[in-house]
């Protein structure tokens, strides 16, 4: 004897909004940074909470460079010979598409392992 089963099976998808309240967003540098290789997790992003694109901007340059998503909401860069500190983070939103800068929020003089509070937030 053989039997069929049919399963039906109703999926409800949605998107939940963070809200950190006033909370602003970090950036948790990897361990295994050095200074030539940048990677940092974003944390505590508002908004719809998935960051897009992430860019880096080094000290003293007009051009925005677009950082390579590791895994989930990390991040890296690999820094050129010269390039220095502080760098500001430009991100962009998933759902919203909303972009925002976090001017100088990781320091000339960072350190592997280090998190560093911007003072923005969507």
């Amino acid at each position: 004897l053989y039997y069929k089963y049919i399963i039906v099976t109703e999926v409800i998808f949605g998107i939940n909004s963070c809200n950190y309240g006033n909370q602003k967003i970090a950036f948790k540098v990897d361990p295994g940074s050095n200074r030539y290789y940048l990677s940092a997790a974003i944390e505590y992003v508002n908004g719809d909470g998935d960051v897009a694109s992430a860019e880096i901007q080094p000290a003293g340059s007009r051009q925005w460079f677009p950082m390579q998503q590791v895994f989930g909401a990390t991040y890296k860069y690999n820094i050129p010979t010269g390039t220095n500190g502080p760098f500001s983070i430009r991100l962009t939103q998933v759902e919203s598409r909303r972009s925002l800068v976090a001017p100088n929020a990781i320091p000339a003089n960072w350190k592997p392992g280090s998190r560093y509070i911007s003072s923005v937030n969507f």
